[in-house]
């Protein structure tokens, strides 16, 4: 390992993880309009990317096509990408993890 590029808390692993999730959703982007992809999408309006549930199943959310859904600015905002976990997710798994 490079001693100049070690991680000195969570906090900087977090927000390296943040930057990374950013890169990781604009890659599958394109590869999902390459291969005609589809992404999950809340009919719902107050189930946007950012919230706090937006992982968990709903019934209003609906399969579009990629190269569809990146045309429609509201049906971007309402794209379900993979989030990173809360902070006190992260804690209690290295606490676990770790053995506290």
């Amino acid at each position: 390992p490079d001693p100049q590029s070690l991680v000195s808390s969570a906090d900087q692993l977090y927000a390296q993880a943040a930057i990374a999730n950013l890169l990781l959703i604009e890659r599958l982007k394109a590869w999902a309009l390459t291969c005609e992809g589809m992404v999950r999408v809340s009919k719902s309006p107050n189930q946007r990317f950012g919230s706090s549930d937006h992982n968990a199943p709903n019934r209003d959310d609906m399969f579009v096509k990629w190269s569809d859904a990146r045309q429609d600015p509201t049906m971007v905002n309402r794209v379900q990408w993979a989030s990173l976990k809360r902070h006190s997710r992260t804690i209690e798994k290295l606490l676990r993890s770790y053995g506290n």
